[in-house]
């Protein structure tokens, strides 16, 4: 059988009085919430933390704030996220990799910035303490070689976070509090690529929210409730097709005032109309939709457009 490590236990009420604790107790304490990560990680001796600070009655680290796009409690278990309407209507994405995690017990503990901030997994590492003993350890813990690439000198063992390329796709920015105040950081600069040290989180540091507010709505082509599968005939009343544009504006109505739009296909001219309605500021699109005469339509409105190959590079210049 193998047993936890002896351990102190805090739990803490509030996000400041968690601070205060990993400012006073630093790289000796761990934090804890639905524990279904690190406590078979301390059992297997790869962690071994003198205190555990329970998350689980900071009710702060619960909540989800609706407003121009989504601000999730990093203590939010996974299968309250997946019962999330809002989760479900506008980040699905987000809602299936939540939704395929483990199995419904793992999920009713597993939290959101547990699954975020996962260990690292290795075929080598996540092993009992006896058999990593056998074969002398390996580079992530107590040993010198990388038994993957053993002329490394980096661990290469790889991130298993389920909903972390969903985030990432979403733009989504993470809040990380600590006793000096907070800061937030995109969650793509959120991690680094090392097996050993992956996260860009400072010892003394509580991840408290994921802000998913660079994308208020997404869109895609697809037909009206009821009409036939036909996209763009000219017969009228023929046509059932929604666009792309149409469908995001739809699903966040009034929430489009100073926005960016990314689309692969130029707006159609009934599309650009809506936009500039809807006071979207910026267009990138990847290539023109049949005619431009979208883009007509949005240059006389003054809406900026550009045309992108690869759109981060587009979006920094």
């Amino acid at each position: 059988m193998m047993r936890l490590p002896w351990f102190e236990y805090r739990a803490p009420r509030s996000v400041d009085e968690v601070t205060r604790i990993l400012a006073g107790e630093g790289p000796n304490a761990m934090l804890v919430a639905g524990g279904t990560d690190l406590l078979p990680n301390m059992k297997r001796r790869h962690q071994s933390p003198s205190t555990l600070v329970a998350l689980r009655g900071v009710e702060d680290l619960k909540e989800v704030v609706n407003g121009a796009g989504l601000r999730l409690g990093a203590g939010l278990t996974l299968a309250r996220l997946v019962a999330l309407p809002a989760v479900r209507r506008r980040y699905t994405g987000l809602w299936q990799a939540a939704a395929q995690v483990a199995t419904p017990h793992l999920r009713n503990m597993g939290t959101l910035g547990g699954n975020v901030c996962l260990d690292t997994r290795c075929t080598y590492y996540n092993q009992n303490y006896e058999w990593r003993q056998a074969i002398d350890f390996c580079l992530k813990k107590d040993g010198e070689t990388c038994w993957v690439a053993t002329a490394s000198k980096r661990c290469v063992a790889v991130s298993s976070t389920d909903t972390a390329p969903a985030l990432i796709a979403l733009g989504a920015q993470v809040v990380l509090a600590s006793a000096d105040g907070e800061r937030t950081i995109p969650l793509a600069d959120f991690y680094a690529d090392d097996g050993i040290v992956y996260l860009r989180r400072r010892p003394a540091e509580l991840l408290t929210d994921a802000n998913i507010e660079n994308v208020v709505a997404i869109g895609y082509n697809g037909n009206a409730r009821g009409f036939p599968n036909r996209c763009d005939g000219t017969e009228p009343g023929r046509c059932g097709c929604i666009h792309s544009e149409q469908n995001a504006m739809v699903k966040a109505p009034g929430a489009m005032r100073d926005k960016v739009a990314f689309v692969t296909a130029s707006p159609c001219v009934m599309c650009a109309k809506l936009m500039v309605q809807a006071k979207v500021t910026h267009v990138f699109y990847r290539e023109v939709y049949r005619d431009d005469g979208g883009l007509g339509v949005l240059e006389q409105a003054g809406v900026v457009i550009v045309h992108y190959t690869r759109w981060k590079d587009a979006w920094r210049d």
